[in-house]
């Protein structure tokens, strides 16, 4: 069993008047996690980052944690971090 901490970045922009998700980024920290989040707070309108802690092989991970949240993340975004 290994325990792995996943980081990811997760951007939204504006498609016919809602906000939709970009494809999700990983990345390797959790202080490459909160940089990048910022950085593209300043372009998009939406961005969440957060870590996933578990075991990839069984998969089970624990609640994903969340490390910065820029802008108005809708709630499906947020709902689907705590299933």
């Amino acid at each position: 069993m290994a325990i792995t901490t996943y980081y990811i970045v997760q951007a939204f922009s504006m498609k016919r008047g809602r906000l939709s998700g970009e494809r999700a980024e990983a990345v390797q920290s959790l202080k490459a996690a909160e940089g990048l989040a910022r950085r593209l707070s300043e372009k998009k309108p939406a961005v969440l980052a957060f870590s996933r802690t578990g075991d990839p092989e069984n998969d089970e991970f624990e609640p994903a944690v969340i490390i910065a949240k820029y802008g108005d993340v809708p709630d499906e975004a947020l709902e689907a971090l705590s299933a």
